[in-house]
């Protein structure tokens, strides 16, 4: 029975409280792959990436037609309402970007006009003034801006200024307009003009209104000749020294009539001086 006993305590494993660790595993090469979440991949960034989203005020940009358009119409608005000022800031902004003839084609000529025509019969034409001489340095011409209905009141601003024979301003306005492209010439009848002028006894008036009309060179030897006619050598004389000033070459026409308003008026001497 001890010898039963013995042997069965050999065949008995013995009994040990720790488990028995497993085996090492065998060496590997293989580096073991990072995790990725494969709903969701990390994204790849770029050089771009970080600027696919532009500023707002270079993203109105990206379509030139569409940003004119709405500074444009926007512009347009603001001048119907008088604001001038605001017009001209959307105007230097926008000209930046785009050439001025596709900022004019976008505005509504309509409205820029009610506001002009506003403001100028209110008694606000310096503010228009001004406002057309710094359209011009942006290099827009003021007239194209306007449609018939301002170019009236214009007109009927400068008729206003001859009938109350305030000679000066009338010719200073339509020099002013004659700058800013305007055709003066149907604003008031010449003959008007001059007739003042000779009242005046304005030569110099005169020759400067003369030279805002396509026929300039012909119309000297009229002023000469009206100052003659009125016994006005010395104004006949201004003009005469002014029509060369003002004249590209010799002007024949104006030396002939000058010889005859000479004589008109007795001075053969200054007659024959003119003719040598």
């Amino acid at each position: 029975m001890r010898e039963v006993l013995i042997v069965g305590s050999t065949l008995l494993p013995p009994n040990n409280n720790h488990p028995t660790p497993p085996p090492p595993l065998p060496p590997t090469t293989t580096t073991p792959k990072p995790y990725t979440n494969k709903h969701y991949p990390p994204a790849k960034l770029s050089r771009s990436s970080s600027f696919s989203r532009p500023p707002l005020l270079l993203k109105s940009f990206e379509s030139k037609s569409s940003s004119s358009n709405y500074y444009g119409g926007l512009a347009s608005k603001l001048a119907q309402e008088g604001k001038l000022e605001e017009f001209l800031m959307i105007a230097e902004t926008v000209l930046v970007s785009i050439p001025s003839s596709v900022f004019v084609a976008s505005l509504n000529v309509k409205l820029v006009s009610l506001g002009v025509s506003t403001l100028i019969s209110d008694d606000r034409l310096e503010l228009v003034i001004g406002f057309m001489n710094r359209i011009l340095k942006l290099g827009i011409n003021p007239s194209l801006l306007f449609d018939k209905s301002v170019t009236k009141l214009l007109a009927f601003k400068c008729r206003a200024l001859v009938r109350t024979n305030k000679l000066k301003e009338a010719v200073n306005l339509m020099e002013t307009l004659a700058g800013f492209h305007f055709s003066i010439k149907e604003f008031v009848k010449p003959s008007e003009i001059f007739k003042l002028c000779v009242q005046e006894s304005d030569p110099e008036a005169a020759v400067r209104y003369a030279c805002m009309l396509p026929n300039a060179t012909n119309l000297f030897s009229s002023i000469i000749l009206k100052f003659g006619k009125k016994g006005d050598l010395s104004s006949s004389v201004i003009a005469y020294e002014a029509s060369k000033c003002k004249s590209d070459g010799p002007n024949m026409y104006a030396c002939r009539t000058m010889i005859d308003v000479c004589a008109l008026c007795g001075d053969f001497m200054k007659s024959r001086c003119i003719y040598e």
